[in-house]
């Protein structure tokens, strides 16, 4: 269990776990915390007769710090759109050099793809299981 009390302090120690792994070790890196975080973070409550003003950025990415050759790198990626997911997974592939991603649609519970990065794998290959009735 990582103890943290920020998104930035969660990051480290991801980072710091992963620099204890030995090698030959498999990481897998589950969905994002989240694709935005507040731009700032008020020091007490919100009150309702407040005036709410939401200011989102994108979250830190950390996980081209977590690819390393010594481990075995699964990222996943969750999309709404079926029409995107091959793409956003190519992305993960190209931008980050993970091992395997695996892809799953929004609201589809039963459907997840495996896309494998050539240079790790030895060759591109996607696999594509229905897990109804599993």
């Amino acid at each position: 269990m990582i103890p943290f009390f920020s998104i930035y302090e969660y990051l480290e120690g991801i980072v710091r776990i992963k620099e204890l792994l030995p090698k030959k070790s498999m990481m897998i890196l589950c969905a994002a915390v989240s694709d935005f975080i507040p731009l700032e973070v008020v020091e007490h409550k919100i009150h309702t007769t407040s005036e709410l003003k939401l200011d989102l950025t994108n979250s830190p990415k950390i996980l081209g710090k977590m690819v390393s050759p010594d481990l075995l790198c699964a990222s996943f990626k969750l999309e709404t759109d079926p029409n995107r997911i091959n793409e956003r997974m190519e992305r993960s592939i190209n931008v980050y050099d993970v091992d395997m991603v695996i892809g799953n649609i929004w609201g589809n519970k039963n459907w997840i793809k495996v896309r494998f990065n050539p240079k790790s794998m030895g060759k591109k290959e996607d696999k594509e299981y229905d897990l109804a009735g599993v």
